[in-house]
């Protein structure tokens, strides 16, 4: 019996940190979601104002200086969905962007935020665009892991975390186990009258 409460009592604590990992895990992905939605659409934002007031040489030099002070990649398509500066590519080598869902929506809608994940290269790519009044749309993408990567990055934290959670738990079981089976191992069958009252 003693063997029983303690066996179940490890699996139900296994079982908790489990469920309680996911649910951390997807939470910070969703706070993380949230948190760099805001601020690329801020970001976007504040260039795209930059930009109204500014022409010919000036928009590729503002935008290059942009890029050099953070890690964001801006591109900056016509309405047609030629790309007219990129930060990463030459834009001239660049294919038509006007099938972009990112860009679509801008155009129609006058902003846009989207996020594209990559399988094989375990990232997800966030994009956050926006429409100037000349029509053009510039684009703002930031690439980050995605939750998969993420989890595989932190799994030797994880494991080492969950080591010490088990065998905390099995401390803690055991004591527990004691606990329960002690007043009961101390009863006095032939005796009943002199046991003392478990409660």
């Amino acid at each position: 019996m003693r063997k029983r409460i303690y066996m179940n009592m490890c699996a139900l604590s296994c079982a908790i940190l489990v469920v309680i990992s996911i649910f951390v895990l997807f939470l910070f992905s969703n706070i993380n979601h949230i948190m760099m939605k805001n601020q690329m659409e801020s970001e976007a934002g504040d260039i795209a104002a930059a930009l109204e007031h500014m022409e010919g040489e000036k928009v590729p030099l503002y935008l290059k200086q942009i890029a050099d002070a953070n890690v964001s990649r801006i591109t900056l398509v016509e309405k047609e969905g030629t790309v007219l500066f990129d930060t990463k590519e030459k834009a001239s080598e660049m294919g038509n962007h006007h099938a972009r869902p990112e860009i679509r929506e801008a155009l129609k809608n006058g902003k846009s935020f989207d996020i594209r994940y990559s399988k094989t290269l375990r990232k997800q790519t966030y994009y956050a665009t926006q429409r100037l009044s000349s029509g053009e749309v510039l684009r703002i993408a930031y690439v980050s892991k995605s939750l998969l990567a993420l989890i595989i990055s932190l799994a030797p934290y994880y494991f080492i975390v969950f080591a010490l959670s088990v065998v905390l738990s099995l401390v803690v079981a055991w004591k527990m186990s004691n606990t329960i089976i002690e007043p009961i191992n101390n009863i006095d069958i032939h005796n009943p009258e002199t046991n003392f009252r478990y409660k």
